[in-house]
């Protein structure tokens, strides 16, 4: 009887080990009944400060399903654009008014886990207002969260576990994978990384985007052959070391290897989804366009301080420019998430600030 008796808690412990207050029990404006449960909320690290998550439960089997969790880039870069703009189940349409299913989910197949890191980034939350990290901590910041987040979900302690990225999270997620590994009694089972469009090389990054730009039409073609003639002894890019030019403003190659680097970033559509057809509103079109609170424009501006702290100078352009249309289609998730109902839906206080997809944080 006894032994009974400790099954028993033992199996309700587990049946109640998810956190009731953190459970989002609705959505504005979702036109579909989620099959999946999801939670949110905030996760204690380092220096008083907390990180904004979202889980979201896997359509089937979640008690068994992988854990994932995923981080967007930046540096700076909220990940629920991962959830509401990439592999996330939600779709957000008519500047918020719609909330659709995204039939491509990760969470098909997995428990995924969506943390807005550095403190500051999205609806994480900066306690002292310092924004200035290294990777290291940002990497030890993501390995506090990760130890409270088992805290409360301890039923996913036995799923295998993963951690993703894309972007500037090809520094985050190799850095926290390592802490992981060297700490198997919270993480035994930790089982391997995934990195998208990661930054691991700023000079492969830098020589392979001139071939993109030029490649993808962004790059005048004269400019481009008296360009590799000047810096490249005549030769094809190919092999050209145009990163050496970009830590060096004495050479004349300097400016060049920046224009030729940066020009994917002042054409206008969206940088990282060119083939995505562009519609602008009508009647308003351009008018209302610029008011807008652009992720693609607050995406691309990020990085362009990220290149122009890496390599010490941006192109000297009008940033009028960047109030000009852009192809960007991620406006939508900015209005919903700045809604009085949806903060108070995903658990995010009122004296937090206002949802921006990217804030430029301090990263060295």
């Amino acid at each position: 009887m006894w032994i009974w008796s400790i099954c028993i808690c033992i199996f309700f412990e587990n049946a109640i080990a998810a956190p009731s207050y953190a459970k989002i029990k609705s959505l504005p404006n979702l036109e579909f009944s989620p099959p999946f449960e999801q939670y949110s909320g905030y996760l204690p690290v380092n220096n008083g400060n907390q990180l904004f998550y979202w889980l979201t439960m896997a359509y089937e089997n979640s008690s068994t399903a992988p854990l994932l969790l995923y981080l967007n880039g930046g540096p700076g870069c909220s990940s629920m654009q991962g959830l509401l703009v990439e592999m996330g189940p939600f779709r957000i349409l008519d500047y918020g008014k719609r909330v659709v299913e995204n039939k491509y989910a990760w969470n098909r197949f997995a428990n995924v886990l969506y943390l807005d890191a550095p403190a500051g980034v999205g609806y994480s939350i900066n306690l002292h207002k310092n924004y200035t990290f290294t990777d290291s901590q940002v990497a030890s910041d993501n390995h506090e969260a990760l130890k409270a987040f088992f805290n409360l979900f301890p039923e996913f302690k036995g799923n295998d576990f993963y951690i993703g990225g894309e972007s500037y999270a090809g520094y985050y997620i190799p850095m926290l994978a390592d802490r992981l590994l060297n700490d198997s009694f919270n993480f035994s089972n930790f089982k391997g990384y995934l990195v998208g469009n990661g930054c691991l090389n700023d000079k492969m990054l830098f020589n392979s985007g001139i071939e993109y730009n030029y490649n993808h039409g962004f790059i005048d073609q004269r400019f481009y052959e008296s360009s590799v003639k000047k810096c490249c002894n005549g030769k094809s890019s190919e092999g050209c070391n145009w990163y050496q030019f970009s830590s060096t403003p004495q050479n004349p190659c300097f400016n060049i290897s920046l224009s030729l680097n940066e020009a994917n970033y002042y054409t206008g559509v969206d940088p990282y989804f060119l083939y995505f057809s562009c519609y602008l509103d009508q009647p308003d079109g351009i008018n209302h366009f610029n008011r807008m609170p652009s992720l693609g424009r607050n995406s691309v501006q990020t990085m362009k301080k990220h290149l122009m702290k890496r390599f010490g100078k941006s192109l000297s352009r009008d940033d009028s420019n960047n109030d000009k249309p852009a192809c960007s289609h991620y406006d939508d998730m900015v209005y919903w998430l700045n809604r009085n109902d949806v903060r108070n839906a995903i658990h995010v206080p009122i004296r937090v600030q206002e949802y921006a997809t990217c804030r430029m944080a301090q990263i060295f």
